[in-house]
């Protein structure tokens, strides 16, 4: 031990007699780098101390700062062979990472153990003592760790806060898991300790040499979690802004919040993947996954690799497609103050549906070169079925880029919307909510949608009230009598007209049509404009209107002709039978 020591001692003192200014001055840019570092991190938690959760963002940073820095200090101090300071720096910046690794987890778990968190850090401090004293050797290549078993010592000494904290993730994670996840949460509880176990013979495999754990694989995991714990932060900062008005947005946009974490969650695991392909040596598993065919034949090739992949690709711009839906909508909300579709909605979800299918099928390995021969082979039968289809889809785009028909116009066509509801009509009449890539969605007045094959937007007549204006003229029939002052009608109408304002547009003028001489009756028309966008309040207009007329019309004596019929009988009455009879009696005594 002494020869060791010794030859340690003069290696240093001759190192450093040699290469002193230039440790000095790395030690001086290093300890300003991280003076600066912590000022800027304590004015970072001023600032920013006041939005929740940000316990996360802040945690996520430093542990991504150390990690900078630790490069910074190893490939500078390589470059410039400068050997003791760069060791130091460089371990400290992973006990710093370490450290904070710690914090994240005690602070996401809610623990308040106060003397475990100290525990856990004085083990782990003395685990990267031994390894600074252990690379600061190795650099001089005196093989003090093997030697004296430092490196075992040191591997047993970590073994103790790793244990340690896997047993607290394990057994509380399971507390911040959703009801939703149940099996998970049925799972942790049940197979936590054996968790643990695996985690402690991984350990001991560890320390006898069997499994290797480089410096490179702590990087990975620490960027692993900071990569979690940007993800916590947003997925609770979604959350969070779901919960400021949670009514609304259950209402209008119930699976924003949805698909709005199912984005986060597979940006996060791209990230991961290939920020930690290299670190975790990940390609083994890829290239096993690869070898795993479900279909291989000289055409095609199928492996379980391609299917995740294809699967997780179509899955994400999906979900990515059907938010940006969303916030579109919402946008518009904003902006507008009505929930009204645009054509951009139409243009995002038909292309994003035909741009994933297409990708995710080349990814999944087929192409139109696979494709072809499988259609030939079904033979004209599948044309005819699928000629429908076709028709449909194409029909879709011929919509988008004819604009024609928009999301948001108000339209009108034949057909039936809702016979269980009592709508008697025999037209579908309402709003476009949706140019989907089969079907057009009209949603109408009583709140039922109504899916339509997009090649009836084509070949039939369509009444679209919003092509090129917004603006709509309302027609209500008024019948009166015929010793009705006709002035007095038009003035009553015009009166009423004026109470609702909010809804009739005063530019172009209602007016009131003497429209015909009936029978028995004259009829008269109140026409008026208002915005098509108001296309829900129609109905209810015209009944107000009405009620209002026939609350005018009786104060004013003005009555609402009926027809009447009078039924005259001139046949003699016939009488009773007994009474005949008795009526012939009487003859036959006379």
């Amino acid at each position: 031990m002494d020869t060791f020591l010794n030859q340690l001692f003069i290696n240093l003192s001759s190192y450093i007699h040699q290469n002193w200014q230039f440790e000095i001055a790395f030690t001086v840019v290093a300890s300003l780098i991280l003076i600066l570092s912590h000022y800027g991190k304590k004015s970072l938690e001023k600032k920013f101390h006041h939005i929740k959760n940000f316990v996360y963002i802040k945690s996520a940073i430093s542990i991504l700062i150390m990690i900078i820095y630790y490069n910074i200090f190893h490939f500078s101090g390589k470059y410039l062979h400068i050997k003791l300071s760069s060791s130091i720096f460089e371990n400290l910046m992973v006990l710093y990472i370490s450290y904070e690794l710690i914090n994240a987890t005690f602070t996401l778990l809610n623990i308040e153990n106060k003397s475990l968190l100290r525990f856990v850090k004085g083990i782990a401090f003395l685990a990267f003592l031994i390894v600074i004293i252990i690379d600061i050797a190795d650099k001089f290549n005196i093989n003090i760790g093997k030697e004296y078993n430092l490196w075992v010592i040191f591997k047993v000494v970590l073994l103790v806060p790793t244990s340690i904290m896997v047993y607290l993730i394990t057994s509380n994670i399971e507390k911040l898991i959703p009801e939703k996840f149940s099996f998970i949460k049925i799972f942790l509880k049940k197979y936590h300790l054996v968790i643990n176990f695996v985690v402690i013979v991984l350990g001991f495999l560890w320390i006898v040499n069997i499994i290797e754990v480089s410096v490179n694989v702590l990087i990975g995991l620490s960027i692993l979690t900071v990569l979690m714990l940007f993800y916590i932060f947003v997925v609770f900062y979604i959350d969070e802004k779901v919960k400021e008005n949670r009514e609304f947005y259950e209402e209008h946009f119930p699976d924003l919040e949805r698909r709005a974490i199912y984005v986060v969650t597979i940006i996060f695991f791209f990230f991961t993947f290939f920020l930690l392909r290299d670190y975790l040596n990940l390609d083994k598993i890829i290239e096993y996954l690869k070898s795993i065919y479900v279909v291989k034949s000289d055409i095609l090739a199928i492996s379980l690799y391609s299917i995740i992949e294809s699967f997780l690709f179509y899955f994400f711009i999906l979900n990515l497609i059907l938010l940006a839906k969303h916030l579109i909508r919402l946008y518009n909300y904003k902006r507008t103050g009505e929930f009204i579709p645009t054509p951009i909605e139409a243009i995002v979800y038909n292309f994003g549906v035909l741009f994933a299918s297409i990708i995710a099928l080349s990814m999944l390995g087929i192409t139109w070169k696979v494709l072809l021969p499988i259609i030939g082979a079904l033979g004209i039968g599948a044309g005819f079925g699928l000629q429908s289809i076709v028709n449909n889809y194409i029909s879709g785009f011929i919509i988008i880029f004819n604009r024609k028909i928009k999301t948001g116009d108000i339209i009108e066509l034949p057909g039936f919307a809702g016979k269980f509801v009592g709508s008697p009509n025999d037209f579908i009449f309402g709003i476009v909510t949706e140019i989907g890539v089969i079907n057009t969605v009209v949603e109408t007045p009583d709140g039922v949608e109504v899916a339509i094959p997009n090649s009836r937007f084509v070949s039939e007549d369509i009444i679209n009230y919003t092509y090129t204006s917004d603006r709509i003229r309302i027609r209500i029939p008024f019948k009166v009598g015929y010793d009705t002052d006709y002035k007095k009608v038009e003035q009553i109408l015009l009166k009423i007209v004026t109470e609702y304002k909010g809804l009739i547009l005063s530019y172009p003028r209602p007016q009131v049509w003497f429209f015909e001489m009936k029978d028995y009756y004259n009829l008269f028309y109140l026409l008026f404009w208002m915005n098509a966008k108001h296309w829900r309040q129609i109905r209810l207009l015209r009944s107000n209107i009405y009620k209002r007329a026939w609350e005018e019309f009786k104060k004013e004596g003005i009555e609402i002709p009926v027809i009447s019929i009078e039924l005259r009988d001139n046949f003699p009455k016939k009488e009773p039978d007994h009474i005949a009879e008795m009526d012939i009696e009487e003859k036959k005594k006379e």
